[in-house]
């Protein structure tokens, strides 16, 4: 970056640029060139080019002589991680292809170009989580011992995880995520159906796991006695989230099994009315509300993992941030229960507001298509502090005519009152 007094001298040049002169500048810190300048020259944002767009580049690029040198049912994999390995540059991926097709007389492979650039292949990146779900320790061990036997960096092995396990979670939040996960389509097919094996909360996890691995993995000469540990930990991350799913599971039909009302019972017919059968009135469960017109009960794993994004939902903030911090914590029969932190007053008589019942009730409706009875109660934890009587005699002292406006706007209530000695 120029300092501020050779800017001042372009600036002369700019504003009087000789004919046979044209200036091209480059940054990565537009911020900080002077407003001076920048309303002088033309601006122009150099973005990654997309996988896709530079993969049918490097095609009209080498043209049919070129692509004759790949192996034919491999060409379009070839292709693929040299422009990967690009992270978007295209004269990057271009010098590559050309070191790849130097590389061998023969027809060039896609794990030739692993080996050149120390990748790890997207079969083991997929064949590794599958051991993963699937909780197979001995071949997920084996698979790690394989790929570091062929000379596989154990760093870059799992920055190719992490970069995997973006993929999952696309896949897992986007209803078409295949233009989103930058892979060849028999690949991503397979990351779409991958995804579904793993709960949300798990693969969080795991990526946070990663992320710490790699960050000790620098410092330490055992990376791959803390890469195996890590991997070890996947596996028990994401059998307790399976675990955790089925007993919310088989708590909440235990609540709505417990919660359905019972059938009344039948008065027998007189005796000077014919004894027909009375058909038998079955007990409403939420499977026969929904067919009755209004939606299922969503499940409570369903509404822990909705709620942060139902509060941010909510237009008045004040009951936003009532309900951000408030936690569901189980059904009563076709009512959610809300914990409130415990000593935290204002929240409770914020969301027994009319206003906050009818927001949450809109927000419910918009997300689940119906609504949900809700009933509040004080939590555990953070026990409210003392709060010291102020006496009747305070009590009915008159107010400050600006802590009476303070009340008035903020819904607000004095707990506790002191006075300077």
């Amino acid at each position: 970056m120029l300092s501020m007094g050779a800017f001042n001298a372009l600036l002369k040049t700019l504003e009087e640029p000789p004919d046979y002169v044209r200036f091209v500048m480059a940054t990565t810190e537009l911020h900080k060139v002077p407003a001076t300048i920048l309303s002088r020259c033309q601006k122009y944002r150099f973005r990654p080019i997309p996988l896709a767009e530079m993969v049918d580049n490097l095609k009209r690029v080498i043209g049919p002589e070129g692509l004759s040198r790949l192996a034919p049912d491999e060409a379009e994999q070839v292709l693929y991680y040299v422009s990967r390995s690009a992270q978007g540059s295209l004269r990057d991926a271009q010098s590559t292809l050309d070191q790849v097709l130097a590389l061998s007389s023969d027809k060039v492979r896609y794990r030739d170009v692993e080996e050149l650039l120390g990748m790890v292949e997207l079969d083991a990146l997929a064949a590794l989580f599958d051991c993963v779900a699937e909780r197979k320790t001995n071949e997920l061990l084996d698979l790690v011992d394989r790929l570091l036997s062929e000379g596989k960096d154990a760093q870059q092995l799992v920055r190719d995880l992490e970069n995997y396990i973006r993929n999952l979670l696309v896949a897992k939040h986007h209803p078409s995520p295949a233009h989103l996960l930058e892979l060849p389509p028999d690949l991503a097919e397979r990351v779409i159906q991958q995804a579904k094996r793993f709960e949300v909360g798990s693969l969080l996890s795991i990526s946070e796991l990663l992320w710490d691995l790699e960050a000790r993995m620098r410092w330490s000469a055992e990376a791959r006695l803390m890469l195996e540990v890590a991997l070890l930990k996947a596996v028990r991350l994401a059998e307790s989230a399976s675990l955790d799913r089925l007993l919310d599971r088989l708590a909440e039909l235990e609540q709505r099994l417990g919660g359905a009302p019972t059938p009344p019972p039948t008065r027998p017919p007189a005796q000077s009315e014919p004894a027909t059968p009375s058909p038998r009135k079955e007990p409403a469960t939420p499977a026969r509300d929904a067919a009755a017109g209004e939606a299922q009960l969503p499940l409570l794993s369903e509404i822990r993992d909705a709620w942060p994004a139902l509060a941010a939902a909510i237009a008045n903030s004040r009951v936003a941030g009532c309900l951000a911090d408030a936690q569901p914590v189980r059904f009563e029969g076709s009512q959610l229960v809300l914990e409130i932190p415990k000593g935290y007053a204002f929240y409770m008589d914020t969301l027994k507001s009319p206003e906050a019942r009818r927001a949450l009730d809109e927000a419910m409706r918009a997300r689940w298509g119906r609504s949900i009875p809700v009933v509040l109660e004080f939590g555990s934890e953070a026990p409210a502090a003392p709060v010291r009587e102020t006496g009747a005699a305070q009590a009915e002292e008159p107010l400050d005519p600006a802590v009476q406006k303070t009340l008035e706007l903020f819904s607000g209530k004095i707990v506790k009152t002191s006075r300077k000695a």
